[in-house]
């Protein structure tokens, strides 16, 4: 009988899906560009040292980084704020969780220096995804060393910041959209769009208008590409879903500001003789390259309009009109800041320009650098950026004192407050440095405070019922016997009196000392705490 053998083993076959894959990443890799691994060293370069910076002088730094923690705390279920006061949730959330994971002055420092890094990641990204190459690097630097973006992230304006960057991505998922009108385009610009929603209302005002004009091109184009009005409402339609759960936020965050008359009574706040000096001090580390800049940005729609079907002549332009025009109706001087960004996509739009032109090679890998204008070129140019980087950090230092309004006396006082106090306890403080250093105490103490403050900071008719009183209260000389018996009226336990406030009177409280002894406590050296129910007859 013929004996029977078991059939040779055949290796299985390779599985297509992982096949697929491995190609995939291999693609990713090849086409990657020199400057995403010299761009990003440099972002975590400037990362770090903008958190040493930060971090340094023992307190927490910014003025508005209060404010986040407070919401933060709010929508976890904590602090002692009003239901009223509401705020895109993503940058309180991240500051809680910071906070919590690596201490107040180490979570705060290393939220500012990661936020300043976000609108030149998420510029090169998008010039990255518009072909263009090691050329990306130099506007991505351009906006990585902006004093602007320094600024930002010294006085604590994280939110418009990360959704800064988030702004040129969001816009590029929009113009794929109206090229494609398919509903994954309208799903990812909505998750994109909603992101900005979550972090800045203010940012999300300018890409809102700025996306809508990039899908109008999409819908008054040629026939042959244009859809139909059903699929048109459908995928927009699509792309509004996922932003569906912030209505109710942004209901009642735009109740509170179109109801709130003070507010509108400071959109005056910038006035048009006063354009050029704001932008001078926002970009005031090189004005002599900025202001040029400037100029392209105004100039180059028209300058390039033949490139109008390009992605960066679309996304620039579209964000320049929505900018100038809602800077037009509000006079809002922090739309100023998006023309960081602005820049950085016609800087790009104009690289894009001259290395088609010229063969420049800025829209590959490598540029061709045996082109001797080009080396000449780009040294120049990195000189120029690193320039300003080494500025932009010099700068920052003096930034970060300025809008740094705790010290670590403030600090230890405030602590000592919420360890003295019960959860219901009310305290008042002044204003320093005219900023609300009342954002701080409901942070860190955790306390409902009333606290004094320019009307111009606050848009909740809460917060500016509570400054008004805090305003009247600590109006000088003070203290005084009738401020205290209006602070007990209105149900303050303890009133937290910084030595570097404006108002803050030696002589005063020497006075008020003789008189009420049991009130007064020399805390530190830099606060002294008044207690009203010991001042009372």
């Amino acid at each position: 009988m013929p004996t029977s053998h078991p059939e040779p083993a055949t290796p299985p076959p390779t599985p297509q899906r992982d096949s697929s894959r491995l190609l995939a990443l291999r693609g990713r890799l090849g086409s990657s560009s020199p400057g995403d691994l010299l761009l990003g060293l440099l972002v975590l370069g400037v990362v770090v040292l903008r958190f040493r910076i930060l971090r340094a002088g023992g307190a927490p730094p910014t003025i508005d980084a209060g404010n986040w923690l407070a919401f933060g705390d709010g929508l976890l279920g904590g602090g002692a704020r009003s239901t009223t006061i509401v705020y895109p949730p993503v940058v309180p959330l991240l500051s809680t969780v910071s906070v919590e994971t690596i201490g107040l002055v180490n979570g705060v420092s290393a939220l500012a220096a990661v936020s300043s890094a976000a609108p030149a990641v998420g510029l090169y990204w998008t010039l990255r995804r518009c072909a263009l190459g090691l050329g990306a690097l130099i506007p991505g630097l351009l906006v990585l060393g902006a004093t602007a973006v320094g600024e930002a992230a010294a006085w604590g304006g994280f939110p418009q910041l990360i959704a800064l960057g988030l702004t040129p991505v969001a816009l590029w998922f929009f113009d794929r959209l109206a090229r494609t009108w398919t509903p994954s385009d309208a799903l990812r610009a909505g998750i994109a769009l909603t992101l900005i929603l979550a972090t800045s209302h203010l940012v999300a005002s300018v890409v809102i208008v700025a996306s809508g004009l990039i899908l109008l091109t999409g819908v008054v184009g040629s026939a042959r590409e244009r859809p139909s009005p059903g699929r048109t409402v459908s995928l927009l339609a699509l792309t509004a879903l996922p932003s569906v759960w912030l209505i109710p936020l942004y209901v009642s965050l735009s109740t509170q500001i179109i109801g709130n008359a003070t507010e509108f009574r400071y959109l005056t706040q910038l006035e048009w003789g006063d354009l050029v000096g704001r932008i001078e001090f926002l970009f005031r580390d090189m004005t002599w390259l900025w202001w040029p800049v400037f100029a392209l940005v105004l100039a180059t729609p028209v300058l390039l309009i033949r490139r109008r079907q390009l992605t960066l002549w679309r996304l620039s332009t579209a964000t320049l009109i929505s900018t100038i025009a809602l800077t037009a109706v509000t006079r809002e001087g922090r739309y100023l800041y998006v023309f960081t960004v602005i820049a950085g996509l016609d800087v790009g739009l104009w690289l894009t320009y001259l290395s088609d032109r010229y063969e420049l090679g800025l829209t590959s890998r490598l540029p061709n650098v045996r082109d001797m204008r080009v080396a000449v070129g780009l040294a120049v140019t990195a000189a120029i950026l690193l320039a300003q980087i080494a500025g932009g950090l010099s700068f920052f230092r003096d930034q970060r004192n300025f809008y740094g309004v705790l010290s670590p006396d403030l600090v230890t006082a405030i602590e000592h407050v919420a360890d003295t106090t019960t959860s219901d306890s009310t305290i008042a403080t002044t204003s320093l440095h005219d900023a609300p250093l009342g954002w701080w105490v409901e942070a860190i103490a955790q306390r409902p405070t009333i606290y004094a403050a320019p009307l111009r900071w606050l848009a909740f008719d809460d917060e500016i019922d509570r400054a008004t009183l805090a305003n009247h209260l600590f109006a000088p000389p003070f203290p005084n016997p009738e401020a205290l018996t209006d602070a007990a009226t209105a149900g303050v336990e303890v009133i937290l009196l910084p030595t570097e406030w404006v108002f803050y009177s030696e002589s005063a409280v020497l006075e008020f000392e003789r008189g009420y002894p049991d009130a007064v406590d020399r805390f530190n050296s830099g606060v002294t705490l008044l207690y009203p129910a010991a001042a009372q007859p």
